[in-house]
């Protein structure tokens, strides 16, 4: 007996392996416990050396095949997709590789791996967004009912090329020169608190993203109700009259059967230019209509935008983009919907309807007249004085579009809220029990945060497949404005990419300058 000895024996029983108890009394333990126990160290010793390997893989940067990662491996790897989706708030993996625990950082970490592709664009997950489709055994329909016969009119449905989900047309009625707005008539199918109505407000809009859309209603309902789709189509038209002031109103709305030509905006300016007289017509009408939006205060943001598509090839996803370039055609179009919202709006609150209206405050500062004609810099302080639009129950002024009551209400294929304003004016119509202001004030409540999510996940999932973009055209070179400048970071604006972007610029630049941009990574 010895110090050494006694040490080292009081070391062996401090490890547990072999003996359990306290110093007065010290038990062996049975040899199938201490096996069991030693298979359980070993596995534990080799869990954290594989853990080691892992980290070190991770750290290494060094992207790698599927099958380069072992069964356990490939089971951390989707603990960190799931931060990344934000389905979880951390991470062992970054926490160990000392990265911030972020849904950014964790999508870069599987980029840089190679686990991750370009295509994965977590957006609408990160955003929980309901993506799945809706699907159901039966073919909808809408049920046999009265409906005016309007297919004397040319009924244009006038949009991108490729749309397929056209929601409106318009036409012109030299009879009483009245101009017709048709929109596809979802509410014949989708009645209040039904299953597709419940199934649309948990959705709340059609979710458009560069590489897919997620519909709001089955397709079925759309492939029935597109406006152009087939031969004859069921709508729900407004008829709106004009002053000479450029005030609209409503004459009538009732169910329609229309035939709709589509044209594309292309197409449309064409016949604008033969001088179609339909379109003529309709256009004089929204000219006067934007003239006095404009006098009374409407705010007109001129700021570019793209067309972002993105197309599978056998291996590999292309990313197009095409700029959005001004047309009237364009512009008559944005101003009928307008139009209706205006005069639809106006009626329900003429008749003390209980309605989703859409409303704008008034900005937080005003500008100066100086600041505001500026070239896009001028545009970028407008918005950033602008308040976000919200939907509401009660009536009130959308300041951005310079009117005193509007609604949405020319998209029920793929808006929860147009769907219900189709709802409530339909029920009123037939002279049946309308929706509540509790009614609407819940739908509008279900959806305005859901519709907030999907504007921001298409926002950043075209931020995506543009960079995709710029990463396929390695020698890209462009024109860039200075939209912003604070010291040595400037807010550049790429027009024909329709991106904004901040870089770090060496010497100021005065506003509106344009400068010359390739890329370096």
């Amino acid at each position: 007996f010895t110090p050494q000895t006694a040490w080292a024996t009081w070391k062996i029983f401090q490890d547990g392996l072999l003996f359990r108890g306290t110093p007065e009394t010290i038990v062996a333990i049975e040899a199938n416990a201490v096996a069991e126990e030693r298979s359980r160290r070993l596995r534990k010793t080799q869990e954290q050396e594989q853990w080691k390997a892992f980290v070190a893989r991770l750290r290494s940067g060094s992207q790698c095949e599927s099958n380069y990662w072992s069964a356990e491996e490939q089971r951390l790897l989707t603990e960190i997709e799931q931060l990344a989706y934000n389905r979880r708030n951390d991470s062992r993996a970054l926490r160990d590789l000392k990265i911030s625990e972020t849904p950014e950082n964790a999508h870069a970490l599987l980029l840089q791996i190679g686990w991750w592709t370009i295509a994965n664009v977590p957006y609408p997950d990160r955003f929980k967004l309901n993506t799945s489709p809706i699907t159901y055994t039966t073919t909808h329909q809408c049920p046999k009912e009265e409906r005016i016969d309007l297919t004397h009119l040319t009924a244009l449905a006038i949009d991108d090329e490729g749309n397929r989900d056209p929601d409106d047309a318009i036409s012109f009625d030299p009879k009483d020169d009245t101009a017709w707005v048709h929109i596809a008539d979802a509410s014949c199918i989708v009645t209040p608190d039904s299953v597709l109505d419940l199934a649309a407000r948990d959705r709340g809009a059609t979710l458009y993203l560069p590489e897919r859309s997620v519909p709001m209603l089955p397709t079925d309902i759309i492939e029935n109700l597109g406006l152009g789709l087939k031969k004859f189509s069921s709508a729900l038209s407004f008829q709106l009259q004009q002053n000479a002031a450029g005030e609209v109103s409503i004459v009538d709305f009732a169910p329609t059967i229309i035939a709709v030509q589509r044209l594309t905006y292309a197409q449309a300016e064409q016949q604008l230019k033969r001088g179609d007289s339909a379109l003529l017509n309709l256009h004089e009408m929204t000219e006067r209509s934007q003239l006095r939006r404009k006098n009374a205060g409407a705010v007109t943001i001129d700021w570019p935008e793209a067309h972002i598509r993105v197309e599978r090839n056998s291996s590999d996803q292309q990313v197009y983009i095409d700029p959005l370039t001004f047309s009237r055609s364009r512009s008559l179009v944005s101003e009928m919907m307008i139009m209706t919202g205006e005069a639809v709006a106006q009626f329900a609150s003429n008749q003390k309807l209980p309605f989703p209206y859409a409303v704008q405050d008034s900005p937080s500062e005003l500008l100066d007249e100086e600041s505001i004609n500026i070239g896009f810099a001028g545009f970028l302080k407008i918005r950033k004085t602008q308040r976000p639009a919200r939907q509401s129950s009660i009536p009130g002024e959308h300041h951005g579009l310079g009117i005193k009551q509007y609604s949405r209400t020319t998209s029920p294929l793929r808006r929860y809220l147009d769907l219900v304003a189709h709802q409530q004016l339909r029920l009123y119509r037939n002279g049946s029990q309308t929706l509540s202001e509790t009614d609407i004030l819940n739908r509008v409540g279900s959806v305005e945060v859901i519709c907030k999510d999907i504007r921001r996940a298409e926002q950043l999932s075209r931020r995506h497949w543009t960079l995709v973009y710029l990463m396929q055209h390695p020698q890209w070179k462009g024109d860039g404005i200075i939209v912003e400048q604070q010291r040595t970071r400037s807010l550049v604006l790429i027009p024909e990419l329709a991106l904004e972007i901040e870089l770090y610029t060496k010497e100021n630049f005065d506003l509106n300058n344009v400068i010359k941009l390739q890329i370096v990574s």
